[in-house]
């Protein structure tokens, strides 16, 4: 018989200790509970609550807690406090605490205590629905509750067989003693009854998607972005693009201007291929011999070089550095200097404004506006809501990949691929953190456009203009010349073929090129050999200028490894649609001081 006492006891506080204890106040009642809730498109609802509180025993007044988040959302939002009476305010475990009365005077009998605040939550970034969820009364009160009255008017159409009410302790789904009538977008009700200490009543409205919107600023991820592609644009328009007009048939190039210099006019950039040209230029000049060694490629020097140019000089020093002959293969990771010697050279400010209109600053308004769109966009999206997890990307991904366009340390490939892979981290943070979809591709696509808009602003001063017309002339004379013409060409200039070839080459021609040579009989050059073929067979040449030219600039180009390196929803769903009783946002509850 004693063990069984023993054990009905274990039970029994094994019970108690595992069930919420609900402490009672018997020094307050509150009498009536009216509460008014307009909420607006921004998903904000300007409350008023006129609570009449009937104090049993003397007190100063209330204390109304507020909570600022729960299970399904957090950074809720409060502003616009008036209270009717003296108060103070604090914030402890995400509720504010608002301590109504006079600590100097006390209270017996009944007092009104009027409450106004706008209670904001961010807008619902699910993509299927939005809802108002939303405690009325919330289950925080430690007293008993008559006479509640609600009203809430909606901002605009909902459909109403969508409102579900809920009361009782939290979890609960009775809602029969709930009474409401709908007129239009307006919400009356009350509760029949007299609701328990710690207990709640909620609504669920379940709504369209994308009843709450921000309104203009709402629109401002998509907006901004536009504006700025568009002014990118328009900068791009009317700073990058050259007026194109009619070109004359050039049989030769524009005087004085070689290979590297046509490739620079005409693509605006200095390429790794563009000045591996002076190779072929070189040779064929005569001041170089080319020829292939089993799997190297020998250059043998034939004189010094004795002419005024100053990059063909730095080309051809470059290569020898002192010596009679070098193998392509023993350039590798050293040549890449000359290279940049010779880039340097040709985009000083002197001849890039000699050829080119002065387009940095504006270069830089684009790049501002790429870094405009990215931050600010996507951090108005999420609300202000993991703000500094987008800045810190913003920071430390993608602005530098940008700015790598104007590094001159790092190869082209090299600026690619940071760019791409910076692109890809950044588009699977923003699909992670950005619920709103269209934002991120929307962004994707203005980035992508101010990005092109970035990398090819660049116009011709009316002489660089000039230029480019007369090389486009040339360019599209060596694809249609007849080959009559050129038999004529040769005639009055033997050396023609090898003369022209390296322009061929930076122009994109040389197999069109050289195929029309075929049957027009050359003098040999013996500056450009192959060991086992004569050169007058041009399919060799083709092997020498498709396979052998990419091979050396391939390997001429590489660098050393050291000079690469140094350098939020407002609320959730539910897993019950009509929502339960405590489930939603806001509510709280008090107790008397």
């Amino acid at each position: 018989m004693k063990k069984i006492s023993k054990l009905i006891c274990f039970f029994f506080f094994l019970f108690l200790f595992s069930t919420r204890v609900y402490a009672y106040s018997d020094d307050y009642v509150i009498s009536k509970y009216d509460i008014n809730i307009n909420v607006n498109e921004n998903n904000s609802f300007d409350i008023t609550e006129k609570i009449t509180v009937d104090f049993k025993n003397e007190k100063h007044g209330i204390i109304r807690k507020i909570p600022l988040q729960n299970e399904y959302h957090d950074n809720a939002k409060i502003s616009n406090l008036k209270i009717n009476e003296n108060y103070t305010k604090s914030e402890e475990n995400k509720e504010l605490q608002l301590k109504i009365g006079d600590e100097n005077k006390k209270i017996i009998g009944e007092k009104e205590y009027i409450i106004k605040y706008n209670y904001k939550l961010p807008i619902n970034k699910d993509e299927y629905n939005d809802e108002f969820y939303f405690n009325i009364i919330g289950d925080d009160w430690d007293t008993t509750i008559d006479n509640i009255t609600f009203k809430i008017t909606m901002p605009k159409d909902f459909d109403k067989n969508e409102i579900y009410f809920t009361y009782g302790r939290y979890g609960s789904t009775d809602s029969e003693l709930i009474k409401y009538t709908v007129n239009k977008n307006v919400i009356k009700g009350s509760y029949i009854g007299m609701l328990d200490s710690y207990n709640a009543i909620t609504v669920k409205i379940n709504l369209p998607n994308k009843y709450f919107s921000l309104g203009f600023i709402g629109n401002l991820p998509f907006i901004i972005p536009i504006i700025l592609t568009l002014i990118s644009i328009i900068i791009f328009l009317i700073k990058g693009i050259n007026k194109r007009k009619e070109y004359p048939v050039e049989y030769l190039p524009p005087k004085g201007l070689n290979s590297l210099d046509v490739s620079y006019i005409y693509k605006g950039k200095i390429s790794n291929k563009a000045v591996v040209s002076l190779l072929i230029c070189l040779a064929g000049k005569g001041y170089i011999k080319i020829i292939e060694d089993g799997k190297d490629i020998k250059l043998q020097k034939l004189k010094e070089y004795n002419e005024r140019n100053r990059c063909e000089r730095i080309f051809f020093e470059g290569l020898f550095l002192g010596k009679d002959s070098v193998y392509i293969s023993s350039l590798k990771r050293r040549f890449y200097r000359t290279i940049d010697e010779i880039r340097k050279i040709k985009l000083n400010k002197t001849t890039q404004n000699k050829y080119f209109e002065k387009s940095n600053k504006y270069k830089k308004i684009i790049l501002v506006n790429m870094i405009l769109s990215f931050v600010i966009s996507l951090s108005l999206e999420l609300f202000f809501e993991n703000i500094q997890i987008m800045l810190l990307l913003g920071l430390l991904l993608f602005i530098p990949s940008i700015a790598l366009i104007f590094s001159k340390k790092y190869t082209r490939f090299l600026k690619i691929f940071m760019n791409l892979f910076s692109f890809i981290i950044f588009l699977g943070v923003a699909f992670i953190f950005v619920r709103n979809k269209s934002v991120i591709y929307i962004e994707l696509i203005c980035l992508l456009i101010m990005y092109l808009c970035l990398i090819n602003i660049k116009k011709r001063t009316e002489y660089g203009n000039e230029l480019l017309n007369k090389i486009r002339g040339f360019r599209k004379f060596l694809i249609t010349v007849e080959k009559d013409k050129l038999k004529l060409l040769v005639e009055d200039n033997p050396n023609y073929f090898y003369d022209i070839l390296p322009y061929a080459y930076v122009l994109g021609i040389t197999n069109k090129y050289i195929k029309k040579f075929e049957v027009i009989a050359l003098r040999d050059n013996t500056s450009i050999s192959m060991d086992y073929s004569d050169m007058r067979e041009f399919n060799q040449m083709q092997r020498l200028m498709d396979y052998n030219m990419n091979k050396i600039c391939r390997t001429i180009s590489t660098r050393d490894i050291e000079s690469i390196s140094g350098n939020y929803n407002y609320s959730s769903s539910s897993s019950s649609s009509s929502g339960y009783a405590g489930g939603g946002s806001g509510g709280g509850g008090g107790r008397a001081w």
